[in-house]
C-alpha cells in the first residue's frame, strides 16, 4: 500500500498526577479529541476501572494529563493494538498497576503473535537497559 494509506497511531498513558504514575494505556489517531473523551465518559455509567480513576482525579479538580508512550505508523490497525498491547503487558510486567483489562481480542486479524513478540522484546531491551 501507499503512504496515503498509513496512519500515524499514538500509544498514550492516562496519568495520575496524585502519583504522577501512568494508570492507563490506550491508542488513538487523534489524541487531543480521545483525551477530551476520556473526561466526559467517566460519568457514563461504566464498570471500567479507568473511569473511577478519571473521576476521583477530576473531583479533585486535578487535570488529567496524557503523555505520548510510541507512535506506530501502518496501513494495518492490527498493528496498532499490537504495540498496544505490547506497552500495557509491559507497563504490567514492570509491576504498574494500569487499570486496562486483559485484552483478549475477538477478532484473530487483532493478534499478530510474532510481532507482538519481536516488538515486546524490543520495547522491554529500550525501556530497561
Amino acid at each position: 500500500m501507499t503512504n496515503d494509506t498509513k496512519r500515524t497511531y499514538s500509544i498514550y498513558g492516562l496519568i495520575d498526577p496524585r502519583t504522577n504514575t501512568v494508570f492507563y494505556v490506550g491508542k488513538a489517531l487523534k489524541t487531543k479529541t480521545r483525551l477530551t473523551q476520556h473526561k466526559k465518559n467517566y460519568r457514563v455509567s461504566t464498570p471500567r476501572a479507568r473511569y473511577s480513576i478519571i473521576g476521583e482525579i477530576l473531583q479533585l479538580g486535578l487535570p488529567l494529563e496524557m503523555c505520548i508512550i510510541d507512535t506506530v505508523t501502518t496501513d494495518n490497525p492490527a498493528i496498532a493494538f499490537d504495540v498496544e498491547r505490547c506497552w500495557i503487558l509491559l507497563y504490567k510486567a514492570k509491576g504498574e498497576a494500569v487499570a486496562n483489562k486483559d485484552m483478549v481480542y475477538s477478532r484473530p486479524e487483532h493478534i499478530n503473535t510474532e510481532y507482538e513478540t519481536n516488538r515486546l522484546a524490543e520495547l522491554k531491551r529500550a525501556t530497561m537497559d
